[in-house]
């Protein structure tokens, strides 16, 4: 189905190449996810499946086809075989849900009737059969997802490459498209998506192939995200043990200094002694311990040999001490609320606002409309169309 064979991929002004050497195989059907940090080479795979960049190395192969033989010309109706999901939606603003979605049918020289048959099979599918008539901007940021996603899939493509869908989605959003996205793997259709959701890929264990700096480190049949793509390698032998080991660690050590009590030397000791030597050690530590602090004790009382000085001196900050009293117990009172309050709000607050985003409406359709069709892969690129032939038949 997706074969790299020693593929790299440097882009122009840079030193580093995007890919090195990659070798992987997808075959027809499997659901892949494509993890890693920033910058790994995620989106340079999924560009060179789609034919947007050609490798500086190696060869690749997609649904039986050398992408190195497939002429400029010809690369259009290649990618209508490719459904293509990104993270920004990008809809015609001023087209219906419908509309949108039959766009790829009208450009690639559907029949009216099948788009209105098909359209809202698709729609069903992804659960706006209710909202055709709707435009983008009166929908969530899920619900025009799911807009890009059928719109993607109407054609019954054998590929769907789908970069960071999630991205812009609360977690609950998210696990609906996700569900989406399980539905049409599930009828056949081979699905490749680079994603940076830890929940979503270990929830699902499917296959997990990981980038770093452009290398596959690790290719899993049922694997999960892992912390090597999220955090970095300075970091990895600390992230190695789990968190309660290293707090363990740090804890005990200033507890036995600050707390210098009983149950402290019998725990220390008890690996190493015998039970008559923890009961004979423990004796002289304890004695000396009392004898020092009535030491400190009397040590002031022969300092301050003038008795009465002293009698007249401790009777005032008695007096003294019950006025601060009041001070402090309201000062604690209201600073943690507020504080508090404020914290829980403000964590609590961000994340709601994320599904609440939608793309900037722009006044210039027909421009959009043509460089829509040229991303889809439904018009040869760097042609003049005429604005009155957008729904017209395919490239010829």
């Amino acid at each position: 189905m997706i074969r790299f064979d020693h593929v790299s991929k440097q882009y122009s002004g840079t030193t580093r190449p995007a890919l090195n050497a990659i070798n992987l195989e997808v075959l027809r059907g499997e659901f892949v996810f494509l993890v890693g940090a920033s910058g790994s080479g995620k989106s340079s795979c999924l560009r060179l499946i789609l034919k947007e960049e050609k490798p500086s190395k190696g060869k690749i192969h997609v649904l039986g086809q050398d992408l190195g033989t497939i002429s400029s010309r010809k690369v259009p109706y290649f990618r209508r075989n490719i459904g293509v999901v990104f993270q920004d939606f990008r809809l015609l603003p001023n087209k219906t849900v419908f509309e949108n979605v039959a766009f790829t049918l009208q450009v690639i020289g559907k029949s009216r009737g099948f788009i209105q048959e098909a359209v809202p099979d698709v729609l069903k599918m992804v659960g706006l059969d209710g909202k055709a008539a709707r435009r983008p901007h009166e929908l969530s940021g899920g619900e025009q997802q799911r807009v890009a996603i059928a719109r993607a899939v109407v054609n019954k493509p054998q590929v769907l490459l789908a970069d960071e869908p999630t991205g812009n989605l609360d977690p609950a959003t998210s696990a609906g498209i996700m569900a989406v996205l399980e539905r049409i793997n599930a009828g056949g259709t081979t699905v490749l998506m680079a994603t940076h959701e830890a929940g979503i890929v270990d929830q699902m264990k499917r296959r997990v192939i990981e980038l770093v700096n452009g290398q596959i480190v690790r290719d899993e049949r049922h694997g999960g995200y892992g912390f090597t793509a999220a955090i970095p390698t300075a970091h990895i032998a600390v992230a190695d043990e789990p968190a309660d080991t290293v707090t363990r660690d740090t804890a005990p050590t200033r507890l036995p200094l600050h707390q210098a009590t009983g149950p402290v030397p019998p725990l220390t000791r008890a690996p190493s002694a015998p039970q008559h030597a923890q009961a004979a050690e423990p004796a002289p530590q304890y004695e000396p311990a009392p004898q020092h602090e009535p030491a400190l004790r009397h040590e002031p009382a022969p300092q301050s040999t003038p008795v009465p000085q002293y009698e007249q001196v401790e009777p005032e900050p008695p007096f003294e001490q019950p006025q601060p009293d009041p001070q402090y117990e309201p000062v604690p009172a209201s600073a943690p609320s507020d504080t508090g309050q404020t914290r829980l709000s403000a964590h609590f607050a961000a994340p709601p606002t994320q599904p609440v985003i939608r793309p900037r409406l722009t006044d210039h359709e027909l421009p959009e409309q043509l460089s829509l069709a040229e991303k889809l892969g439904l018009r040869a690129p760097g042609r003049d169309e005429d604005p009155g032939e957008q729904n017209v038949g395919p490239t010829k």
